[in-house]
């Protein structure tokens, strides 16, 4: 195994005398504040490795961060935000699954959309909104095709992956919205009734118009306009893979952790939780929470510190569409016309309306179509229960039939150029004085992999080894971020 010295600063005399004497061998002892995939996938990773002592922190009795899961009444696990992934490019986490024994599934994730006109457009379906945005979409096309082949010519390669970012991309900084609306014409009925619906969900946010396009192509394989998304989830519920994740290490759950003072004399950390608890002598300290938290949670923190951490935006700040979900079972959230089709293969059902000048949206998720521990349950009772979370209600007192709430509270960072900026920058306080950040603030995108390579990234910079290397491309796409990172 490998150990690491921890000096006694009681054995060194004022002179700094060469008969300075070692303590005991300890492990290398690291606190990871943040219960998320980023959290897990840091604190996993480094319990992997010989050689450290790892407690993982997590403010909320539930882990998993932005991949909640929710239990109905029922027993039936269902998630509430993160529902899937895209296998072709999540190729960390699919590594991690299959090291788990985690099973997955395959499902397709087809969306309706109903504008605020009453005309509908919807994945397998040709409705009125295809007709009337028939010029808008090829437009579209068009656009993905060319974005996709600039970033393909910076990136220097055409290998599908999340991690190929050149900083000398001109996507980088043109947004997607001006690019499509001044190069290509695309109008913005189709921008507001059909783009900003379709993913907003991804970003929680319905403030789409300053993410920069050379996102656009991955936009698309992921929830392309013409055919509807096919992705993977997991056979059961995502809480699956964080409780097995989790066998090698020490979680605190329900322990909010509000400061973290660093000792003077031993350079060790003490992490002090809101329920009065004090957690001693950490080597290191890891933050995959959110930016804001860590700013005010570690003392003696720098002006750079403050200035990057301090200046993540979070989309809850400035947009509500998705802060608060409605988790229920009452089907009336559906239009009447087409209520049995959403029902049994939609997965996302959004219905546009205008309060003033403003286009807002309900982003209704069918939970009871798709997932797999409901749809498949043996007891038809269990199996022909609707199940939805609504987020964005004009009228959540009139949802029926509620069986509780979720919030998405500065989950994601809002996904703009200042924002890419400050995730460059985290280089320049990773690592200082022991303490290093992880998560969707401290990458280039949002995104689940993203999150849990971040954790990783971290993890080997501390000095934990990689732990899939007999998955190559994983192990690429990893390389990709610690170069992205800084690490």
């Amino acid at each position: 195994s490998r150990f690491f010295y921890k000096f006694d600063p009681k054995e060194v005399d004022k002179k700094g005398s060469s008969d300075t004497k070692l303590s005991t061998f300890r492990k290398k002892k690291v606190g990871v504040i943040g219960g998320g995939i980023a959290g897990h996938g840091c604190a996993y990773t480094l319990s992997g490795s010989p050689g450290f002592e790892v407690h993982l922190f997590e403010d909320r009795e539930d882990f998993g961060g932005n991949a909640k899961t929710f239990q109905w009444p029922d027993g039936i696990l269902t998630g509430l935000s993160v529902l899937a992934w895209p296998p072709a490019y999540f190729r960390n986490y699919r590594a991690l699954l299959k090291r788990l024994n985690v099973p997955w599934v395959p499902v397709k994730l087809p969306f309706c959309i109903k504008g605020p006109g009453g005309g509908y457009f919807a994945h397998g379906l040709k409705l009125g909104l295809s007709d009337k945005f028939n010029e808008d979409i090829q437009r579209w096309k068009r656009l993905v095709a060319l974005v996709r082949k600039v970033n393909v010519f910076f990136a220097g390669t055409d290998v599908v992956s999340l991690y190929h970012m050149s900083y000398f991309n001109p996507m980088n900084v043109i947004s997607l919205r001006s690019f499509s609306k001044y190069i290509f014409g695309i109008s913005d009925d189709f921008w507001e009734q059909i783009v900003v619906p379709l993913y907003a969900s991804s970003f929680l946010t319905i403030r789409l118009d300053e993410i920069p396009a050379f996102i656009v192509p991955v936009l698309d394989d992921l929830i392309p306009l013409e055919h509807e998304p096919e992705m993977q989830s997991w056979k059961n519920a995502s809480s699956d893979v964080f409780d097995s994740m989790a066998k090698q290490f020490t979680r605190h759950g329900g322990e909010a952790i509000v400061s973290c003072r660093r000792d003077s004399e031993t350079q060790l950390w003490n992490l002090y939780g809101a329920s009065g608890s004090v957690y001693e002598d950490f080597d290191n300290i890891v933050f995959a929470s959110n930016a804001h938290h860590a700013a005010k949670a570690i003392e003696g923190s720098s002006k750079l510190e403050q200035m990057i951490l301090g200046g993540v935006e979070y989309t809850n700040e400035h947009d509500d569409s998705f802060e608060v979900g409605i988790i229920h079972s009452d089907p009336s959230i559906l239009p009447t016309e087409y209520r049995g089709l959403l029902s049994e293969s939609y997965a996302n059902y959004i219905e546009a309306r205008t309060e003033g000048s403003q286009l807002k949206f309900e982003n209704t998720f069918i939970l009871s179509s798709w997932y797999n521990t409901a749809k498949n349950h043996p007891s038809a009772a269990i199996r022909d229960i609707p199940r939805f979370v609504t987020y964005g209600s004009p009228n959540p007192d009139k949802i029926k039939n509620k069986v509780g709430e979720v919030a998405n509270y500065k989950n994601h960072p809002h996904l703009h150029l200042s924002g890419l900026v400050l995730a460059m920058c985290a280089r320049f306080i990773q690592g200082n004085r022991g303490v290093y950040y992880c998560g969707s603030y401290a990458t280039p995108a949002n995104g689940h992999d993203l999150s849990f390579c971040s954790g990783i990234a971290v993890a080997v910079q501390i000095g934990a080894k990689y732990p899939f290397p007999e998955d190559k491309e994983a192990e690429m796409d990893f390389k990709r971020l610690t170069r992205i990172m800084g690490l």
